[in-house]
């Protein structure tokens, strides 16, 4: 019997630990993050970059962009250009002839 209420502690535990671990790691996700502000300064975006440098673009603390794919096994320098108030270019600026294709136009609300 006590060897059963020990056991069901451990457990209890661990399970808790594990739960609270999780719970605080929210921003692990993302290795580093920039934000960028209008012409006007009126808006800023903030480019979350993970890992693989895949970037998710955020304004007011919502996502409005999520990069879709596989990411990249060295370091590529995000950047973005304000096309307008409402418009946001997101680009790889590195100036290496293999990243011009990766341009993104995106929404700003």
């Amino acid at each position: 019997m006590r060897h059963a209420t020990l056991t069901k502690s451990i457990v209890f535990m661990l399970v808790t630990s594990i739960v609270l671990a999780i719970a605080g790691c929210g921003d692990i996700y993302y290795d580093s993050q920039y934000s960028f502000t209008s012409p006007s300064g009126e808006k800023t975006v903030v480019v979350k970059v993970d890992y693989a440098w895949r970037p998710d673009v955020y304004y007011n603390d919502q996502r409005i962009f999520e990069f879709k794919g596989r990411g990249f096994t060295e370091s590529v320098p995000w950047s973005v250009k304000w096309n307008s108030e409402n418009e946001i270019e997101l680009f790889i600026d590195s100036g290496r002839a293999k990243y011009q294709s990766e341009r993104y136009i995106i929404a700003v609300p």
